[in-house]
């Protein structure tokens, strides 16, 4: 920091609810940078701009070689003696002068071609939301940002700023787009969302460094889309080589594209040099908005807005799967951003947020640093903050619903295109309440069990039929044992449940790759999460796996059989007469834990069939998405067919014993039973992609079902404990709490 640091005062927020005006208690202090940082900044900018300078060069290199071929070899052709020789000269003039050309074209082209369509979105005027501007206003007002012209709502958790025209919007302050995520308004505290906005307002709260940063971007994000994403002329080429009936034109068109491959392949030497001198200065341009960040809503805010930015955007990338049957049916939901904000994470979400929160590898490459390095960058500073309101983000808008649905509408855009037409908008609010019960009562279960179980190693209720006991002591006995050896195991059992649950997303991969080295692959593809992915490689990474989960086999086990124990003990406490005098609506909650335990039965005893579906799921998944490559679809086509008949069988031998129960809850039609839920559809086996995703949809909502069945089950029984204890009736009689037993 250089120089005096002048306090400003917080910003009149009159259009401000006062709730939010109220959050305003402190002074801004303006960030200034190091000489250090200006520097970095210039020289990153500079080799950036030599970075074009090479591309021009290496343009008028092909130019003025070509040229000067053509203008001094012409003398090879009336040289030329006979027809061999004149054939031979010709070739010899002629080939170089059309390879010159058609690199210079590959070389343009991108340049030229027609771009992508840029993503959908929807603009948000000033009259339609004041309170969302005058809120944006204050915040920019307080740090010193320029404030942006136009706000734009998109479907995904993200939110960004850039420069509203382009290289026009250089030349004037404040010509910027500010665009805002709903789904961050939907799942996030106005604190978290007003982090998340001083953090993009960092990047532009000076104009030399917002102008520097902006041009490395852009140059970046050029050389990305001409070396990495095919343009419109590559696609017309690409899909007339193939359909074409004349032959020389197909065969030229190839010509073409191969020429292109290498153009592409030079410009991304480009793009690697680029991205190799920019990303330490962009890192540090992160921890720079994250001073911001910081200081605007304090290191505890920035260390819960890390979180459940991590925890919204896998609750989105998840949601695209599950779309996937909608977008068939034409029936989309109309609110999107609510959908992801209240969907449970599944047991591999909460490991991939977990992953992402803790893992400390940073790579050369990264543009951000990782996210333990920026929690101890902030928490090092222990900036207060100077905006702290209460309440959700949703308070902002207006119209917060139809902001909503214009981000849903944008997003269905980017999926289907012109395709939206034909589809219909159906409401979402009962299933997004369902969500939120559901998340609640999940929470519920780390509490009563003390860890939340592996999705493929979970908890089973001994408990077969809703019953009573005639041994009330010993049940309520039963309970305070297995509470406090969850108590003794709860810290060494939580961590042990995510080791196991990360050596079966090992396995999961494992299984992916060996069904691909079983048809003589050499190499898996680039999507299996392996490192160094040969057939000797997998099968150390298997052993390794299935060594974790034995090396902690014991603690899980431990911990869910306790659990297992207290649970059937307090759903037979439940089912026993006079202990319904105690507990509220307890013929509801009878009849209730009947419904989910005969489901939860049929689902436990599914579990081995559930493991080998998901095995062979995930193989037949590997073998489709290596057919569809051009290089091995003759090899693998062939071998398909019987791997879907094997599959589609799986399926239906795993569906018909589920089918005997009832799915028991509203979010589908009263008839539907378990096996249907869990495999809604079952395609033909020449329908290979369809096979593909039912099968690794079946394999994704079998834990998510029966998951969601146990935690209502732990749920129940957790009522019943808090219902029975004060007064510990069964135990021994006396009035008063017990403090060996664990409510929840």
């Amino acid at each position: 920091m250089t120089g005096p640091v002048e306090s400003v005062p917080m910003p009149e927020a009159a259009a401000l609810p006062q709730e939010i005006a109220r959050g305003w208690t402190g002074t801004w202090s303006p960030i200034r940078r190091s000489p250090g940082y200006h520097l970095a900044l210039v020289l990153t900018a500079f080799a950036m701009i030599l970075l074009v300078a090479a591309y021009v060069a290496l343009l008028t290199t092909v130019v003025g070689a070509t040229c000067w071929h053509a203008w001094s070899h012409t003398g090879w052709i009336r040289g030329a003696r006979g027809p061999v020789a004149l054939s031979a000269a010709l070739a010899a003039y002629v080939i170089p002068i059309l390879v010159g050309i058609g690199v210079l074209f590959c070389l343009v082209k991108p340049v030229f071609a027609p771009r992508p369509d840029r993503e959908p979105y929807f603009s948000i005027e000033p009259f339609e939301e004041q309170t969302l501007f005058a809120f944006v206003d204050s915040v920019c007002a307080a740090m010193g940002a320029p404030t942006p012209r136009r706000i734009d709502v998109i479907g995904e958790p993200n939110a960004s700023a850039h420069f509203r025209r382009g290289v026009l919007s250089l030349f004037s302050r404040g010509d910027m787009v500010l665009t805002i995520g709903m789904p961050l308004a939907t799942g996030m505290s106005v604190k978290q969302l007003a982090g998340v906005l001083a953090h993009e307002f960092g990047h532009f709260s000076q104009g030399g460094a917002m102008r520097a940063s902006y041009l490395i971007q852009s140059i970046n994000a050029w050389l990305y889309r001409v070396s990495c994403v095919p343009d419109g002329w590559d696609v017309l080429m690409y899909v007339a080589s193939r359909t074409s009936e004349n032959g020389l034109l197909r065969l030229t068109l190839r010509l073409v594209l191969i020429a292109s491959s290498i153009a592409r392949g030079v410009l991304r030497l480009f793009l690697l040099f680029g991205h190799a001198v920019s990303c330490a200065m962009m890192r540090r341009m992160e921890y720079d908005a994250d001073r911001h960040e910081a200081r605007m809503v304090g290191a505890a805010a920035f260390a819960s807005t890390c979180r459940r930015l991590a925890e919204l955007s896998a609750s989105s990338a998840a949601m695209p799967e599950e779309l996937r049957e909608h977008v068939k049916l034409r029936e989309l939901p109309d609110d999107l951003p609510a959908l992801i904000a209240a969907r449970p994470l599944s047991a591999e979400d909460r490991r991939t947020v977990e992953d992402l929160l803790t893992t400390d590898e940073g790579k050369l490459f990264d543009t951000h640093p990782t996210i333990p390095r920026r929690l101890a960058a902030v928490a090092a500073a222990a900036e207060p903050g100077v905006f702290h309101p209460e309440g959700p983000a949703s308070v902002l808008f207006r119209n917060f619903a139809d902001a909503c649905r214009k981000a849903t509408y944008a997003q269905f855009r980017i999926m289907l295109g012109p395709e939206l037409e034909r589809a219909t908008f159906i409401s979402v609010a009962d299933r997004v309440k369902q969500l939120r019960s559901d998340g609640r009562v999940r929470a519920a279960v780390r509490a009563y069990i003390g860890c939340v179980p592996p999705s493929w190693d979970p908890l089973q209720i001994a408990l077969r039929e809703a019953t009573g006991t005639d041994d009330t002591k010993a049940a309520w006995r039963a309970i305070k044992e297995a509470g406090a050896t969850i108590e003794s195991l709860k810290g060494a059992g939580e961590a042990a449940a995510r080791a196991v649950e990360s050596a079966h997303a090992v396995l999961a991969e494992g299984e992916r790759g060996q069904a691909l080295f079983d048809l003589g692959y050499a190499v898996a593809p680039d999507e299996l999460e392996l490192k160094q992915p040969t057939p000797g490689s997998v099968e150390v990474a298997r052993e390794r796996a299935l060594g974790e989960i034995m090396r902690h086999a014991e603690t899980v086990e431990s911990l869910l059989e306790a659990g297992s124990r207290r649970c059937s003990a307090a759903l037979r406490l439940l089912h026993t007469r006079g202990c319904e005098l105690k507990i509220a609506n307890a013929a509801r909650l009878r009849r209730r834990s009947a419904e989910l335990l005969a489901a939860h039965t049929a689902l436990r005893e599914a579990i081995p069939a559930a493991k080998s579906l998901r095995a062979r799921a995930a193989g037949f998944e590997a073998l489709v998405d290596a057919s569809m490559l051009e290089a091995h679809e003759k090899r693998l086509k062939p071998g398909l067919r019987e791997h879907a008949t094997r599959l589609r069988d799986a399926l239906d031998e795993f569906r018909r014993p589920l089918g005997a129960v009832r799915y028991p809850y509203a979010d589908a039609s009263e008839s539907m039973n378990l096996g249907e839920k869990i495999v809604a559809d079952l395609p033909d086996d020449r329908s290979f992609e369809d096979l593909a995703l039912a099968g690794r949809l079946a394999a994704r909502r079998f834990p998510e079902v029966y998951e969601r069945v146990t935690a209502e089950l732990v749920a129940v029984a957790a009522t019943v404990e808090r219902a029975l204890e004060p007064a510990r009736v069964t135990a021994s009689g006396r009035s008063g709490p017990d403090r060996g037993t664990m409510a929840e």
